[in-house]
């Protein structure tokens, strides 16, 4: 429903709409899965304490490698020192060796900027220093305890997986909680799973269509973003007809025929 109103505003733009398009398709996909593999369920719904985990390790990689960036940096400018130390020894002009200085830091800074951090912040205002030490005292312990958190987590959830009849049944646990995640895993590519549940067609156009104007290739640095009503159109009624069909599987998957049992009450507000 989100997805239908982004792509009805007046102003979305193809690459908005591409996009919208590629996960109606691949969440079509996945009601496809729940209806037709009744241990999908448990596959989807657990796959978040992987994420999560990948996510996090992912971060803290990131992190150890900017905190060796920032140390060579403050090495680098520990070495800028050299310039005062010299011109004072020299008796160099006072402005002359602070108008060095001042061009050593700021090709410095300039080489760092080329840099690809997330965590550093505005380390040039801090230092390279003191943010190498921010980085190595307080933002990563913070994300290796997050780390911890999530594995305690999932430890339990997999021990508690392992007991659960209606789960173990669909899967080789051999009441193991180590196996648990393992088989709950799902490695498909979301080709195959197009391909499993004969989507395979919509998934070729689909990705086709969409990756020559998502991805930074010859086609999308000369196409032009605006509207174009046709393609528009277009793309728009096959979100619709994707979030049909998702709303028919919904249905089928959650037994939505209980709703018909309410009751609906009027109720007046007493006067």
């Amino acid at each position: 429903m989100s997805i239908q109103k982004l792509i009805l505003k007046e102003n979305s733009s193809l690459i908005e709409n591409y996009s919208s398009l590629r996960y109606v398709l691949e969440t079509l996909i996945q009601s496809e899965l729940l209806v037709n593999e009744p241990e999908y369920t448990h596959k989807l719904f657990y796959s978040i304490y992987n994420h999560q985990l990948d996510k996090t390790n992912k971060f803290i990689e990131r992190i150890k490698k900017e905190i060796l960036i920032m140390k060579k940096y403050q090495l680098e400018d520990s070495k800028t020192t050299d310039i005062i130390k010299n011109g004072s020894d020299k008796s160099e002009d006072i402005e002359i060796t602070k108008a060095k200085y001042q061009k050593a830091i700021k090709d410095l800074d300039d080489r760092a900027d080329l840099e690809y951090t997330m965590f550093c912040g505005n380390f040039k205002w801090f230092g390279y220093g003191y943010t190498q030490s921010h980085l190595e005292n307080k933002v990563l312990p913070e994300y290796q305890e997050r780390l911890e958190l999530f594995e305690k987590a999932k430890t339990e959830i997999a021990k508690k997986l392992v007991k659960k009849e209606n789960v173990s049944k669909l899967f080789n646990f051999n009441n193991q909680y180590s196996k648990v995640f393992k088989e709950l895993k799902d490695i498909r590519t979301w080709k195959e799973k197009a391909k499993l549940t004969n989507l395979e067609d919509e998934y070729n156009l689909v990705y086709d269509l969409s990756s020559a104007l998502l991805h930074s290739t010859s086609y999308s640095f000369n196409t032009s973003n605006d509207i174009k009503d046709y393609e528009t159109n277009m793309v728009k009624n096959l979100c619709f007809k994707y979030s049909k069909k998702i709303m028919v599987n919904i249905n089928t998957y959650a037994n939505m025929e209980f709703y018909d049992k309410f009751l609906m009450i009027n109720i007046e507000e007493e006067k």
